[in-house]
């Protein structure tokens, strides 16, 4: 784990990079099946019309939308320190996932142009 990433967005941290890992997985699996196909080395030439960012985030609201309804469904006495856990560990100080009255919703991620090129 990078050492400069706080102990609190850890878990965040990794469920992003496993996000990317999976979606970096998808796009080389089609990469080569579609150059086996066509006798040619794996050509990515397809991901300049998918937009990948949205893919990779797709896939990571749909596993914190997931875990969500496993804290909905735990028992009356359990749910309101899952859902305090819940909102500490992946909506706390992050601008991805918002809890608002109980219902988890998501906030559009986007690149900012200007950001590719200031490092």
């Amino acid at each position: 784990m990078a050492p400069q990433v706080p102990a609190s967005l850890r878990a965040r941290f990794a469920l992003w990079r496993s996000c990317v890992l999976r979606t970096v997985y998808v796009c080389r699996h089609a990469a080569g099946v579609s150059g086996r196909e066509a006798g040619i080395p794996p050509d990515f030439f397809f991901l300049t019309a998918s937009d990948v960012l949205s893919s990779t985030a797709t896939l990571l609201a749909d596993l914190l939308a997931a875990a969500w309804l496993r804290v909905l469904q735990l028992p009356d006495e359990t749910r309101p320190a899952a859902v305090t856990a819940f909102g500490k560990k992946w909506v706390s100080g992050g601008s991805f996932a918002l809890l608002i009255d109980n219902r988890l919703t998501f906030a559009a991620v986007s690149v900012d142009p200007a950001s590719l090129s200031n490092p």
